[in-house]
């Protein structure tokens, strides 16, 4: 069994491998055109998401304590750090569950002055969780608590389908299955 240090280094590489991937897909080479040598992914750390902490958001998140928790205690978590000509842009945050069979997208945010995410952050994340997804070998990708003007979206655009919960995950959320 590899130790934590190893582990939380093995899922790192397989997040970053991920932000390649997609962000070097010829659809998303596309959509980031204006972007191009100007948007870079990182691996969400309380060191590079301090500016968060100013955003005029709702909610208002602890992006530290939530980054230092997965950092510490989950190391196959999901998490994106999206930068636009090196300042923060937008910021993601999920689990994986224990038997690796579900990604979760808990919290998706941007930075409400980065206008060149607009429309861009949840697609974006979506496809990035949907590649770690299909690495982990996990059947469902579930984005929790979804604003109410994206869930139909979710559903039209990726094929999912809208649940309230239940008993051990109380939460409603977008169900979206993983396409291998």
């Amino acid at each position: 069994m590899m130790e934590y240090s190893e582990r939380r280094k093995y899922y790192h590489i397989i997040r970053q491998r991920c932000y390649a991937e997609v962000i070097g897909s010829s659809v998303w080479i596309e959509k980031l055109a204006t972007l191009k040598g100007r948007i870079c992914l990182e691996i969400a750390h309380p060191s590079n998401v301090r500016e968060a902490h100013e955003w005029k958001t709702e909610p208002k998140l602890n992006w530290n304590g939530i980054l230092e928790t997965a950092n510490d205690k989950e190391p196959r978590h999901f998490d994106v750090a999206v930068f636009v000509d090196g300042k923060l842009g937008a910021l993601a945050h999920g689990r994986v569950s224990k038997g690796k069979r579900i990604v979760r997208i808990d919290r998706i945010a941007r930075n409400p002055s980065c206008d060149e995410l607009k429309r861009l952050v949840v697609p974006l994340v979506v496809d990035i969780a949907m590649t770690y997804a299909q690495k982990l070998g996990a059947k469902s990708l579930k984005i929790t608590e979804p604003m109410d003007k994206l869930v139909s979206t979710l559903i039209d655009v990726y094929n999912g389908s809208h649940e309230l919960g239940w008993n051990s995950f109380p939460y409603e959320h977008v169900s979206i299955p993983v396409v291998s």
